[in-house]
């Protein structure tokens, strides 16, 4: 999320562990992957083409990475990691967006805006005064 209000951030918070928990039931999900894994044990039995058999060897190597056999107890403890995760990674984003949305350039030499449009540098004024930066 580049930038956005409140009501989108705190949807982003709410949703992104959902998500999460809903890629872990797929990625989970035994008869899916029993399914994937015949379509891959035949990859090259089939009429397949390079690029179709690499497609099949990603999604097999997605489950596999996604806890698919893993036994029970360990699929739940990585459920939790990838929850932690989810809410970790939403939560550094809003603090990265928060930070990032206070650093300012000032300029206050002229010289420095060689180059730029008339246009941007009476936008730009405009901001620094709107700012408290009057005359930078």
């Amino acid at each position: 999320m580049s930038d956005g209000c409140e009501e989108m951030k705190q949807i982003q918070a709410d949703y992104a562990p959902r998500f999460t928990a809903h890629k872990d039931e797929i990625y989970m999900n035994e008869d899916l992957f029993a399914r994937v894994k015949e379509v891959y044990d035949n990859r090259h039995n089939s009429n397949l083409d390079n690029d179709d058999i690499k497609l099949v060897e990603l999604y097999y190597k997605n489950f596999v990475r996604g806890g698919t056999n893993l036994p029970p107890d360990k699929k739940e403890e990585l459920k939790g990691i990838n929850d932690r995760i989810s809410k970790l990674t939403t939560e550094f984003g809003r603090k990265l967006l928060a930070e990032n949305n206070k650093f300012k350039v000032v300029i206050d030499n002229e010289d420095d805006l060689k180059g730029l449009p008339p246009t941007s540098i009476s936008a730009a004024a405009e901001l620094a005064n709107k700012n408290g930066f009057t005359g930078q």
